[in-house]
């Protein structure tokens, strides 16, 4: 992916020698984090967030409006109630996730490790996810 101020030649050419780049290869995402995280930031969004009648549990529906899988772990404070910590964001997709937030909260914040998504050694980026 090329990060270019204008669609001509001479704009890729620039954004290409600039580095302003995310590479995805066998449904991995590498880039430098100024990049990379804006690009996974717009990729995930929350469209739906409400809770199962007097309950704690909370459903919040998440889409993925990229091409690629999102391969996520859980970073936050609340488990995920029905599945493990690591979630598959498929691409062009939506994803029910069951959170416990022990109460009823008027918006939670989701925090996921990016497994699938390099930005540096070792590093992979972390993006919160509202709902509200």
């Amino acid at each position: 992916l090329v990060f270019a101020e204008s669609r001509t030649e001479d704009g890729i050419k620039e954004a290409l020698q600039d580095g302003r780049t995310v590479a995805w290869f066998k449904n991995r995402l590498i880039g430098k984090k100024e990049y990379l995280q804006p690009l996974l930031e717009n990729c995930l969004k929350v469209i739906s967030f409400k809770y199962q009648n007097e309950t704690s549990i909370a459903e919040v529906v998440v889409e993925n409006t990229s091409d690629a899988d999102i391969i996520a772990q859980n970073q936050s404070d609340f488990s995920l109630y029905e599945s493990t910590d690591l979630v598959e964001f498929k691409g062009n997709s939506q994803t029910v996730l069951h959170i416990k937030t022990r109460e009823q909260m008027e918006s939670v914040s989701l925090n996921f490790e990016i497994l699938n998504a390099i930005q540096a050694p070792n590093t992979h980026p972390v993006i919160t996810l509202t709902g509200e």
